[in-house]
């Protein structure tokens, strides 16, 4: 049963991290790659913060949200749009994004590790108590309570606003075929400014609630959460939001199982097995739509 609750508020975590990191992929076509910093990059601002004067968990998730929408925010403006801008085959765009986007991770991770001396920080002033509860050998604790609810909430909202808003609705036209849209009056520009600034929000609202849930991070954690990130998406699908779900179910379902019955060494050896045979029986992902081409 303790083994439930854990699967539960770490694949909340990849939940979280893993639609923000979708959203650009599967409506934008942007393989971000400075995701993972990014959230690090968050909950490092947050600490510099949390580390000179006392702050709710309200405060500092605000502050990582912020952060990490800001700065997923510049790099579409200052790095990615010049990109595209100036590359006109579309192939050439996206590989030239992604080297772009391993040198503003690069650049990003080297600043924290320089700035923290390469250890592990946390929120030490925040006036926030973990309290826990016990039913014979289950703990179950409000950090617990508070990612899961967060990551219901991401995903109803997120769902809900590609469902029925026009915004919304304009993304899945983006995602679906931009030319089109654009030809249909969709406003490109402001639409990929909001969809890259949630994105990144959202990779700030799971580092701040994964930095509560484990105390600390170091400036390392980012990418290999980006890497967790990428098998979500592709195992469940790339734009699909219950794809991600679901993914992040199976991811997190995996890791607590190889760990519970191993000494888990081989956790990440299996999960990725398991991601490579997904690609290799069903490229789309699990709830991912087959590509079609149009004449």
């Amino acid at each position: 049963m303790q083994e439930i609750v854990n699967g539960l508020a770490l694949a909340a975590i990849y939940t979280m991290f893993g639609i923000g990191l979708s959203l650009s992929w599967g409506a934008l076509k942007v393989l971000n790659l400075a995701h993972g910093a990014i959230f690090m990059s968050a909950s490092f601002v947050a600490y510099l913060v949390a580390d000179s004067v006392d702050v709710g968990l309200f405060t500092v998730a605000v502050i990582c949200v912020a952060v990490g929408g800001v700065l997923t925010l510049l790099a579409e403006l200052l790095v990615f749009t010049p990109i595209r801008a100036r590359t006109r085959d579309h192939h050439q765009a996206e590989f030239r994004i992604l080297i772009a986007g391993i040198g503003l991770a690069t650049m990003l991770v080297t600043v924290a590790e320089q700035l923290t001396h390469n250890t592990p920080f946390g929120f030490r002033r925040l006036t926030y108590e973990t309290v826990v509860w016990r039913w014979g050998d289950v703990r179950v604790s409000n950090t617990n309570l508070l990612v899961v609810t967060c990551a219901v909430v991401v995903v109803g909202a997120i769902a809900a606003w590609l469902r029925w808003a026009p915004s919304g609705r304009a993304t899945r036209a983006l995602a679906n075929d931009e030319e089109t849209a654009a030809l249909m009056g969709v406003n490109r520009l402001p639409l990929r400014l909001g969809v890259m600034f949630v994105s990144g929000g959202l990779a700030g609202l799971a580092a701040a609630l994964l930095t509560v849930n484990l105390g600390a991070l170091s400036p390392d954690s980012g990418e290999n959460l980006l890497v967790k990130g990428f098998a979500v998406v592709i195992l469940g699908g790339v734009g699909s939001i219950s794809g991600t779900l679901l993914g992040a179910a199976i991811l997190a379902a995996t890791e607590v199982a190889v760990v519970t019955v191993t000494d888990g060494g081989f956790t990440d050896a299996v999960t990725f097995a398991f991601m490579i045979l997904v690609i290799l029986l069903r490229p789309q992902g699990l709830l991912g739509q087959p590509a079609v081409d149009r004449v």
